[in-house]
């Protein structure tokens, strides 16, 4: 019992000996990993200057153009071309657009040249919306958007005012009777008075009788809804000399 008594203190010294010795190892061993920079650098200043070195993006991922963070640049080969720049009025300031570009978006093409084909297949439209819509000055700013030349004015003019005539229904050609007195309004106005006179001067010329034996009403209705309606355009002197014998101007 007194060697085994012994023998437990010999184990207990010896193992004192090697806790002492672990310890002593491993401080030995995380001073020698640390080295002498967590000696001198405080913790904080070196965490910082550790991320510095590390925070770098792997080749080729690298953001594009001037999407790129501070210090980062794209590999070669990645660049943002030059097609892909932001239109004018989008790049940032100081930036401008490569030369040329500026000519090549402000170069507007010439307007095309006035067609009557395509005036007549557009005149139909705007009666047909005009009997619905019954606005007479949205009618008219369509015409003016055809830019219809001046020589062509009082034949257009002339055209409006028959297919007027030949319209059965009374509101609908009231509202026709009235945009042509229109396309004489405003300043500017969308036809010049003159020519709109003139075309409604080769309708009474040149329509009208062969047209009152398709529309035996047409008198009538000239004397109470187109002569009413120039008036509001025209002086009582000039709708005079526009209408056919027989005609009294209110």
């Amino acid at each position: 019992m007194a060697f085994d008594e012994m023998a437990g203190d010999q184990k207990s010294s010896i193992f004192d000996i090697e806790d002492d010795g672990s310890t002593s190892a491993g401080s030995s061993d995380i001073e020698s990993e640390c080295g002498t920079t967590c000696r001198t650098l405080p913790l904080k200043t070196w965490m910082n200057s550790a991320a510095t070195n590390t925070a770098s993006a792997p080749p080729g991922l690298q953001t594009l153009g001037f999407l790129s963070p501070p210090g980062f640049a794209p590999p070669p080969g990645l660049m943002t071309p030059e097609m892909f720049l932001p239109p004018p009025g989008l790049l940032p300031p100081g930036l401008a657009p490569p030369p040329g570009l500026m000519d090549v978006l402000s170069t507007k093409s010439p307007p095309e040249p006035f067609n009557p084909k395509t005036f007549r297949r557009e005149l139909v439209s705007i009666l047909t919306d005009l009997a619905q819509s019954k606005n007479v000055a949205a009618a008219v700013r369509r015409v003016r958007a055809q830019q219809v030349p001046i020589d062509r004015q009082a034949t257009e003019t002339m055209d409006i005012l028959t297919r007027a005539a030949e319209e059965n229904r009374g509101n609908p050609r009231r509202l026709y009777f009235a945009f042509v007195a229109g396309l004489a309004r405003g300043n500017p106005s969308a036809f010049e008075q003159a020519e709109v006179l003139s075309g409604v001067k080769i309708f009474f010329t040149d329509i009208y009788v062969d047209l009152c034996e398709e529309v035996p009403r047409l008198p009538s209705m000239i004397e109470a809804e187109l002569v009413p309606t120039l008036r509001e355009v025209f002086a009582v002197e000039i709708v005079e000399s526009l209408l056919p014998s027989g005609f009294k101007v209110p």
